[in-house]
């Protein structure tokens, strides 16, 4: 005997092969499993950029949004090809690079279009006070 109800794993197979390239997954914001993906880069170098992801972190926990937080011991390109494959909506950079530019990149992940986004106003979107999305 068949099934041929609609489950929770054909809905999110029609939801991936709608939404992906040929990084990964570019999941939508209604359906990600996390709203954000927060990746630390530099941190055993600058004790700066895991304080500011930390925070980030906390902010967004408070807040009760759930954001994937990587703070692995890998390389830079290791991770944003994690970050790619997994495929949140907005891709949340900490590193030196971006705190001398002034706070932290925003990537979106459907459109690839990054910029770097004060502290406060990342912190604006984890509450929810402005769209996650870029």
């Amino acid at each position: 005997m068949g099934s041929y109800g609609i489950g929770l794993g054909r809905a999110l197979a029609c939801v991936v092969e709608a939404h992906h390239d040929d990084k990964g997954i570019i999941w939508p914001a209604e359906v990600a499993p996390y709203a954000a993906h927060l990746v630390s880069i530099g941190g055993a170098r600058e004790a700066r950029v895991t304080e500011v992801a930390e925070r980030l972190h906390q902010v967004a926990f408070d807040a009760g949004r759930e954001i994937l937080y990587d703070d692995r011991d890998e390389s830079p390109g290791v991770k944003f090809t994690d970050a790619e494959l997994l495929g949140m909506p907005t891709i949340l950079t900490v590193s030196p690079r971006s705190l001398n530019a002034g706070g932290v990149e925003v990537k979106d992940r459907a459109t690839g279009e990054a910029m770097t986004r004060s502290i406060a106003e990342v912190e604006a979107m984890l509450i929810g006070s402005e769209a996650v999305p870029a």
